[in-house]
C-alpha cells in the first residue's frame, strides 16, 4: 500500500519541473511513511527482518526522488541530508511512544488488564515487551478520565 502511495507521489515532480524537493519531503512524510509505519508496534521485535528490507527499499527509493541524488548515493547521507530518521530508529521511537501510551492509561482499562494477565501467566507478547522495555526508563504518570467530570 506504502508503495502505491510513494510511485503517485512520484508522478507529482522530478527534478526537473513538478514539485520542489521541500513539498515532496513533506508528502512523504505525511502520505508515505505514515502508511508504511502503521501497525509498525506489531512487527518490529517479531518479523522484523523479513519486512525491514522492503520498508528499507522504499525509504531508498523516496530519499532518491526528494533529494534528485544518484543510484550510487549512500543512504546514511541522504537520510541526514533529507531530515528523515532510519527506518529502525523511527520503527523504535513509534513503539516507545505507544508503550508510554498503553502504560498512562488507567488500570482499569481493558489493555492494562491484559498487560497484568499477561504478566500473571508469564506470556510474552509484542505490547508485553513494548512495556517491560519502557516502565524502567520512563515515570509513566498513570490518567484517570473517570474522576474528570464531562
Amino acid at each position: 500500500m506504502a508503495q502505491q502511495v510513494f510511485q503517485r507521489l512520484q508522478r507529482l515532480g522530478n527534478t526537473q519541473r513538478g514539485l520542489s524537493s521541500q513539498a515532496t519531503r513533506q508528502l512523504y512524510v505525511a502520505c508515505v511513511s505514515s502508511v508504511a509505519d502503521y501497525g509498525v508496534q506489531l512487527w518490529w521485535g517479531k518479523r522484523k527482518n523479513s519486512l525491514l528490507k522492503e520498508y528499507q527499499q522504499l525509504q531508498i527509493s523516496a530519499l532518491r526522488q526528494i533529494l534528485g541524488a544518484f543510484r550510487g548515493s549512500p543512504t546514511k547521507a541522504m537520510e541526514i541530508e533529507a531530515a528523515i530518521l532510519p527506518i529502525g530508529l523511527r520503527a523504535e521511537k513509534l513503539c516507545q511512544q505507544y508503550a508510554i501510551r498503553v502504560l498512562s492509561l488507567g488500570e482499569k482499562h481493558p489493555i492494562r488488564k491484559a498487560l497484568r494477565r499477561q504478566k500473571q501467566l508469564y506470556i510474552t507478547t509484542q505490547l508485553g515487551e513494548l512495556a517491560n522495555r519502557t516502565q524502567g526508563h520512563y515515570n509513566v504518570e498513570s490518567i484517570s478520565i473517570l474522576l474528570a467530570k464531562p
